[in-house]
């Protein structure tokens, strides 16, 4: 066990200790964090590569980017494209959009269960592929105990240089802004006093999203176009290189963020624990998108089929024409990526 995720600052600077639930004692000193009573192994397993091929698959891309896009924007589309996207597809449609007509979250209406109930389902997906592999090193999904301080040995943040994200990425965000929304969302007055709902909300705008952002690294294959310039999605985009954590195209096939869906994992057990629920959720947001067949038929419902025999033509020209409509829309900047600052807007 390694107590210490930095050296130790110069004699003399002052120190800072917070301490979260679970995650023992940070202490900054001089700009550098480190964390006590911290169980790390200093290995740090890789996610299998049967993992990452299969949310590789354009079916689980393309599931994962729509679903998230059209609850993002849907507040903010005409009714003659919402109506469009109907015709499509009524299964397309979010009884929950999660932002309102000027981007602002939706706490009260449960879309945050959605956002948690998608997710859940992602990871039984994952350990269902896990249990298959059977690899003792990587058994199933764990989460980060506490997100992982500056520095970090383990999981330290890429340098992004030129992106737009030096300010999430730096020391004095982790301490203004992460530490404070981990504090509150492992607080246990918080969670007795929100709905599973405006918790789900809470941490997919806060948090969640800045740390796919803090965590993104450059992309070794580049950065998808907008769907509005390349009409659609090119295949190249599928390849298992392209990991991009701020693109919802291809933030899950990056292992960080299946250590950031197990923290949130966890952090619905606090909320649980808090709100005195014992045994499974009765959920109220169940949004899940189309249900179709996939991995092996275990898991009915949870995500679209990856097997390239059921890749029917009918249904990428579906999710192909449904992004269209949103990418041509006013609501178009609602596509679930960062781009780095030299690729535009």
């Amino acid at each position: 066990m390694v107590n210490t995720t930095v050296p130790l600052g110069r004699r003399g600077e002052e120190a800072k200790p917070t301490r979260l639930q679970g995650c023992g004692m940070r202490l900054a000193i001089g700009g550098s964090w480190f964390t006590f009573n911290a169980a790390r192994t200093n290995v740090i397993p890789i996610l299998p590569k049967r993992v990452i091929k299969e949310m590789s698959q354009r079916q689980h891309r393309f599931h994962h980017y729509l679903w998230h896009r059209v609850r993002n924007s849907w507040s903010r589309l005409a009714e003659s494209e919402r109506e469009a996207i109907r015709q499509i597809n009524p299964a397309w449609v979010p009884p929950r959009p999660a932002l309102d007509a000027r981007r602002r979250p939706i706490r009260d209406n449960d879309s945050g269960e959605d956002f948690l109930f998608m997710h859940c389902h992602m990871l039984a997906l994952v350990n269902a592929i896990l249990a298959e592999v059977n690899s003792p090193d990587y058994p199933r999904v764990e989460g980060w105990r506490c997100v992982p301080p500056p520095h970090d040995l383990d999981y330290p943040v890429p340098d992004f240089p030129d992106s737009g994200l030096e300010e999430i990425k730096s020391d004095e965000y982790f301490e203004r802004f992460i530490i404070p929304w981990e504090r509150q969302y492992t607080d246990s007055d918080y969670l007795r006093g929100v709905t599973l709902g405006q918790f789900g909300s809470d941490i997919e705008f806060t948090i969640y999203n800045k740390l796919l952002m803090r965590w993104a690294a450059p992309s070794p294959v580049g950065y998808r176009p907008i769907t509005v310039i390349m009409l659609s999605i090119d295949k190249q985009w599928d390849a298992p290189a392209y990991d991009y954590l701020s693109d919802t195209y291809s933030s899950h096939v990056n292992p960080v963020f299946w250590k950031l869906h197990g923290w949130i994992d966890n952090r619905i057990e606090d909320w649980k624990r808090e709100s005195g629920v014992a045994g499974a959720i009765n959920w109220k947001g169940t949004w899940l998108g189309p249900i179709m067949r996939n991995h092996r038929d275990n898991f009915r419902g949870i995500m679209p089929a990856s097997n390239p025999e059921v890749e029917a033509t009918e249904l990428r020209d579906e999710l192909t024409e449904i992004d269209r409509i949103i990418s041509a829309s006013s609501a178009n900047q609602d596509d679930g990526f960062f781009r780095p600052s030299d690729q535009g807007s």
